[in-house]
């Protein structure tokens, strides 16, 4: 999934709201359960390994019902593998260009550059 006209990732700018691992594998890549060391919330998408994971469903720290491979390809993983959550909000476009710009220039004041 690429945004029209922006030619970039979906979830590429995307805030990190939340991080951990998986409790249990993923054993292929078509597997829509598994259980992660951290509460997900649903609409969020998951990052494990180069693999985006829309969450549908959660119970807890199971997540009961998602969509493999958003964004790219989906894939087995281990437990223990590294999981981020992202926020649903993209940061793409002119509000996010407008907010990235807010950043890198707050951040070039805070260091004098």
């Amino acid at each position: 999934v690429v945004q029209v006209g922006e030619g970039c990732v979906p979830n590429s700018f995307r805030a990190v709201i939340g991080s951990g691992r998986l409790t249990t594998s993923i054993p292929d890549a078509v597997a829509t359960t598994f259980t992660l060391s951290f509460a997900p919330a649903t609409s969020t998408d998951l990052l494990i390994g180069s693999e985006y994971i829309r969450i549908t469903g959660v119970s807890g720290n199971n997540v009961t019902a998602c969509v493999r491979g958003y964004a790219g390809s989906a894939t087995a993983h281990n437990s223990g593998d590294a999981a981020v959550m992202k926020a649903p909000i993209h940061l793409s476009g002119a509000i996010g260009c407008a907010k990235v710009a807010g950043y890198i220039n707050d951040a070039i004041a805070l260091r004098g550059w």
